[in-house]
């Protein structure tokens, strides 16, 4: 019996050693996470806050509260006169009546406003936009318009604190703004006030960057679209139209001013602050911040729920650290041509690549931002090769013809004639009995995107 007892008794100090051993282990390797977790955590929270600290260093904005100015002067702030004419509000009850038409015209005659624009309907239409362009309400709009565009800035109430809920109520009336006064300047040149009707469409440029202030892509691919409908109807105003020296120089001055590449630097940085806005949901508003990013990534991607855990911060930092890292290249890449931006974005492409599957959001936000310079390069383009065909026609008006090429053109300038921004190369030029064509050697390498070219009869 004795021996028994002391055989259980040795049997149970073993089971306790055991246990004691591996109790010592598991709390061991608990610790070895722990530290290496810890270690991780602290690693990307420190060069997190070296990012942001370089990024501030430059002097690049950090929320769209410091890239936004709000102290405008209310005499130089066109926004408060195009909400008026706009007819719209920021707050949700007086937004439900702001869906009136610019002048107080109907939407059938918006859109008979908007296939006025279009040469093979003009003819039948042509009587009743001169009667609407008569009436007081819509001759007041339009006054307004142009008083808008003249001054210098553009600054409308958008609740940036809403991140990416904010709400740009006033863009799709820029749209409508825009058919508005290129039909006035159409109806103007057909009654042979050619002077006046370049001067509404430098009125439509203005509000066009105007549109363009707001720092985000949408608002610079709706100025692109504003100038290219502006650009269309110019080129249909002077392209049989012979115009005065001092015309064809004021309207080349004035395109030679127009500035795509400042306002184009400003959205990439705004687009990068509604990006830190994901992660500071997520970092101070979970739940909220875990809907943002499941709308990106998928409700059903596979690592959704731990990223967006308290267990994945680390992660998170890591993941915006290589976020701000690839926009930084962006935003110092953004004042290149698209044909120079290449190495740019491979480098902020190798950098997401070899954070492999930690950089979960920085990989699907980021690749938004691929080649979107190439459509600021067409509108560029389009801008260059306008504003040398308003300096061929005074050309022609000065020596009764067209040069013989643009080296000759260029003799009588005070302004450099401006490169293919495609080819780096001079814009392809060519004159015969019937007038010049004008357009860019890239022409056909646009990838579908309307070719970049200028036609103007004798």
């Amino acid at each position: 019996m004795e021996n028994t007892t002391a055989v259980r008794t040795r049997s149970e100090c073993a089971i306790r050693r055991s246990c004691h051993k591996f109790a010592c282990v598991f709390f061991g390797l608990v610790l070895a996470c722990g530290v290496v977790w810890a270690a991780d955590e602290t690693q990307w929270s420190q060069q997190l806050a070296a990012e942001l600290a370089e990024l501030k260093a430059q002097g690049i904005p950090l929320t769209m509260a410091e890239l936004v100015s709000k102290d405008v002067p209310d005499e130089q702030n066109a926004a408060p006169l195009y909400m008026q004419v706009f007819h719209v509000h920021w707050d949700t009850e007086r937004r439900r009546t702001g869906d009136q038409e610019i002048g107080g015209i109907s939407d059938e005659e918006a859109n008979m406003v908007a296939d006025y624009l279009k040469p093979e309907n003009r003819e039948f239409i042509a009587a009743a936009v001169h009667e609407l362009f008569e009436r007081t309400q819509v001759q007041s709009a339009m006054k307004a318009l142009r008083i808008a565009s003249l001054m210098p800035h553009a600054v409308f109430p958008v609740n940036w604190d809403w991140g990416l809920g904010a709400l740009f109520p006033h863009l799709t009336k820029f749209r409508q703004a825009t058919r508005l006064v290129l039909a006035y300047a159409l109806m103007l040149h057909e009654q042979g006030q050619t002077d006046e009707a370049l001067e509404w469409c430098q009125v439509n440029f203005r509000m066009s960057q105007h549109a363009a202030s707001e720092p985000i892509f949408i608002s610079q691919l709706l100025a692109i679209a504003m100038q290219q409908m502006t650009l269309e109807t110019v080129e249909e105003i002077i392209a049989n139209q012979p115009l005065e020296a001092a015309t064809a120089t004021s309207f080349a001055d004035f395109l030679g001013e127009v500035d795509l590449r400042e306002a184009y630097t400003r959205a990439i940085i705004g687009e990068m602050t509604l990006g830190r806005y994901i992660f500071e949901q997520l970092r101070h508003y979970p739940a909220a911040g875990r809907e943002i990013a499941a709308s990106i990534l998928g409700h059903q991607h596979s690592d959704l729920q731990k990223y967006c855990s308290e267990a994945g911060r680390s992660l998170r930092e890591f993941d915006e650290l290589i976020y701000l890292r690839a926009m930084r290249l962006w935003i110092e890449a953004s004042e290149l041509p698209s044909r120079e931006v290449e190495a740019a974005w491979d480098h902020a492409q190798t950098e997401i690549d070899a954070a492999g599957p930690g950089a979960i959001l920085a990989r699907a936000l980021v690749h938004v931002f691929h080649k979107p310079d190439r459509k600021i390069d067409l509108a560029q383009a389009r801008i260059d090769v306008a504003r040398i065909a308003f300096a061929l026609k005074a050309h022609k008006h000065i020596h009764g013809a067209y040069p013989e090429d643009l080296a000759e053109l260029q003799k009588g300038l005070s302004w450099q004639l401006p490169k293919d921004v495609f080819a780096g190369e001079d814009f392809a030029y060519q004159i015969d009995a019937e007038g010049f064509v004008l357009h860019s050697e890239a022409r056909d390498d646009l990838e579908g995107l309307l070719p970049v070219e200028w036609t103007a009869e004798n």
